[in-house]
């Protein structure tokens, strides 16, 4: 795959909102919203994981299997996929099913709530733009189970943690701490993981901290993807405010598409300290890309989903939670 910031499919999305006839100079919002679900090509069970994480979290996290075909068909998604998608994500423990007769109702499991929940503390708040100079490390027992270490290591690292050394894993701030201590639970690792905080004393600049601090994660990759990112949304972000904002069946397809594509680039980044990071660095652009978008989105979606889906055993409107994204709605 071309990672390269993807310009073409910036200027196809920008085309298509400019494509009615005759005078209406007003986006054509639908045009673009097909070209946009082209350029990010979700697969099914992740739009679905989305669309539950993002959507349906804030609403009690759950949903009817027929409302939720209804809900996924305009991004091309058949009744066969939908049904395979969340079947695979039953048996992968993310989701819990219900019959009431010949109804299914999906909701999402403890495990796959706590995790939602997490990854739903990282995407709709924008980057820290200060560090204080702490690091958190986690120092592990060498006879921890050799299955249950790695484990421990790969849901660290989504949290952004680097392995440093052989038993040690860091990152350069204490706000991860929580994230590490769900992983080291997932991985059954309590009793063998010590967890420290501690304050740089090195007296470095924070610009040499990074340089040292860039080895030990991938900046170069993931820099490419916000770019491109922000190649293919910024379009949206300038036609959104003039006249004619989108239905709220195409603002619930604009809304789950951003933070798809957002969501699966931020989940790669270590989240490290704007202090520590490149100048300029683009995941910044991209967040407020996204918290702007969102914003404008957020109250014609959530209206749209609210009437499309049946509310039985959820919520009759978001929780706080949902309000409070990107410090606001």
């Amino acid at each position: 795959m071309d990672a390269r910031p993807d310009l073409a499919a910036g200027q196809v999305i920008r085309d298509a909102l400019r494509a009615r006839d005759g005078n209406d100079t007003a986006p054509d919002w639908r045009a673009a919203t097909m070209r946009l679900c082209e350029a990010v090509a979700p697969r099914a069970k992740a739009l679905i994981a989305t669309i539950f994480g993002d959507a349906l979290l804030p609403m009690g996290g759950g949903i009817w299997l027929k409302d939720l075909i209804r809900l996924t068909a305009p991004f091309g998604l058949s009744d066969r996929l939908v049904r395979t998608a969340v079947y695979r994500l039953r048996q992968e423990n993310w989701l819990l099913a219900e019959r009431k007769g010949r109804e299914s109702f999906y909701r999402l499991s403890e495990s796959g709530m706590r995790s939602f929940v997490h990854a739903s503390e990282r995407i709709y708040h924008l980057p820290d733009t200060h560090w204080d100079g702490r690091w958190t490390l986690a120092i592990i027992d060498r006879s921890l189970p050799r299955e249950r270490r790695e484990r421990l290591v790969r849901e660290a690292g989504w949290a952004g943690f680097a392995t440093i050394g052989p038993q040690v894993l860091a990152h350069p701030s204490a706000g991860q701490a929580g994230a590490l201590r769900a992983a080291i639970g997932d991985a059954q690792a309590k009793d063998a993981v010590v967890i420290l905080e501690g304050r740089d004393i090195s007296a470095l600049m924070p610009e040499r901290i990074g340089e040292i601090a860039s080895r030990f994660w991938s900046l170069d990759e993931l820099a490419v993807q916000y770019e491109a990112f922000h190649a293919r949304f910024l379009p949206l972000q300038e036609a959104l405010g003039e006249d004619g904002d989108p239905d709220g069946e195409t603002a619930f397809m604009l809304r789950t598409l951003l933070i798809h594509d957002y969501r699966r680039i931020l989940l790669k980044d270590p989240a490290l300290p704007l202090a520590l990071l490149p100048h300029d660095w683009p995941g910044r652009r991209a967040a407020l890309t996204t918290r702007d978008i969102y914003c404008r989105l957020a109250a014609g979606s959530q209206t749209f989903l609210m009437k499309r889906i049946d509310l039985t055993r959820l919520r009759s409107s978001p929780d706080a939670s949902f309000r409070q994204r990107f410090g606001g709605l």
